[in-house]
């Protein structure tokens, strides 16, 4: 069987990249059209969440018209921050955001590759990579030094023992 219509090349769509659990909708609709896909899906148009070859015939009438996408997937990179930490007060902790994620935006709003941390606090740097969104987060908690007090100064004899006793909850000797 022959198609009575001349054959004209189609541009449903194009080749595309996909985020990493995210989809894309790829849309034949043409009027009085039927339709046939690569998975075996009927409809106007799909949502495809893998990567591969996609095809889709839109049949008007008899007459096919045809197209093809190829979808890829981008595999965004980790932030890296580390992991959550406990840091003794008046210690700093620099965050290094991974170099291939930008831009970076941190949780106030600064957009540095690092960020200098000294207080307690949740820390979380936004970016993307290839127009995909990544995200990280980091808890930070600052403790207090420990209060020592060994008592009063004391003056011991010679060959004589003073045993000095220290009892703070949570630290070790």
């Amino acid at each position: 069987f022959e198609c009575p219509c001349v054959s004209e090349p189609f541009d449903f769509f194009d080749d595309a990249a996909i985020c990493e659990g995210t989809s894309a909708t790829l849309d034949a609709t043409t009027a009085n059209a039927t339709y046939l896909w690569s998975n075996g899906a009927t409809t106007p148009s799909i949502s495809v969440n893998t990567p591969g070859t996609y095809w889709v015939n839109a049949f008007v009438g008899n007459c096919p018209k045809t197209d093809t996408a190829v979808i890829s997937l981008v595999v965004a990179p980790d932030l890296q921050l580390g992991n959550d930490t406990i840091l003794c007060e008046g210690s700093e902790l620099v965050l290094n955001a991974n170099p291939a994620v930008t831009p970076i935006v941190w949780q106030d709003g600064s957009s540095s590759q690092q960020y200098n941390v000294t207080a307690s606090g949740t820390y979380i740097a936004n970016g993307e990579f290839n127009a995909c969104p990544v995200s990280d987060t980091v808890v930070v908690t600052m403790v207090p030094y420990p209060i020592v007090n060994l008592g009063y100064d004391q003056s011991i004899c010679e060959e004589t023992a003073l045993t000095l006793v220290i009892s703070q909850p949570g630290c070790t000797y």
